[in-house]
């Protein structure tokens, strides 16, 4: 198991980017933005602390994620959530019988990315 001690700068430039070495701005409303992200950051709602970080510890397979990462489902927005064996405190979709779901959401948690399967973090 590795634990996460990546600083939050460094986990939102992986997770956001920097096209052509842009930089974010913050709007009139207080979010933070990046123009050719299309995501926003909003203090306190995806905010990972020190202490969010220095817990959070990940392995080789989903199911050993510890922690708190950000939830993408596609909306723009990031969402705090705290994984706890490699599972979320509720589902973020439904699991379809051939195997797909309802609706592609993504964890980022440590610098990894994981497809969510209802509650549960799965391969890419």
């Amino acid at each position: 198991m590795e634990t996460c001690f990546m600083p939050l700068t460094y986990l939102l430039i992986e997770v956001v980017g920097s096209p052509g070495g842009g930089s974010s701005g913050k709007t009139r409303s207080g979010n933070n933005t990046d123009a050719y992200s299309g995501i926003s950051f909003r203090p306190g709602q995806n905010e990972l602390a020190e202490a969010d970080l220095r817990s959070t510890t990940v392995g080789c397979y989903p199911d050993q994620a510890n922690g708190f990462g950000l939830l993408d489902t596609g909306t723009g927005s990031m969402e705090k959530v705290q994984i706890t064996v490699g599972k979320l405190r509720s589902a973020v979709n439904q699991v379809r019988e051939v195997g797909g779901t309802t609706l592609t959401a993504y964890v980022h948690i440590c610098g990894k990315v994981h497809e969510v399967f209802g509650g549960t973090l799965g391969e890419l």
